[in-house]
């Protein structure tokens, strides 16, 4: 049987892909980061886990401090189960494909 959801690995990655996807501050700091990242000297692995490490930041700042309970241990549970590197896999090869774009209506104009 499997786990994933909606193509997903799972619920949770699914669900913060989502608010990545819907929250304004979240996708244009993300997308940005993105942009900048495939504009750069990097390996598509290197991009990856540099926006991996952006987004992974960008949650837990984002994160409410709530007192030690159940529901503490249960938010910090689904968390653990996000695939943080699927989502920025999918985000780094959309930038690349915008950039490929981008860069072929330029020499289209040119």
């Amino acid at each position: 049987m499997s786990n994933k959801y909606n193509g997903y690995t799972n619920y949770e990655t699914w669900n913060l892909s989502l608010w990545l996807d819907n929250n304004r501050e979240w996708y244009r700091a993300v997308n940005e980061k993105a942009l900048g990242l495939v504009n750069d000297v990097l390996t598509k692995d290197e991009e990856i886990e540099f926006l991996k490490n952006f987004i992974i930041d960008l949650v837990q700042n984002d994160e409410p401090k709530i007192e030690p309970s159940f529901f503490s241990d249960v938010l910090n549970a689904s968390i653990r189960e996000v695939n943080f590197r699927e989502i920025s896999e999918n985000i780094i090869n959309e930038a690349r494909e915008n950039l490929a774009f981008d860069l072929k209506e330029d020499r289209k104009s040119a």
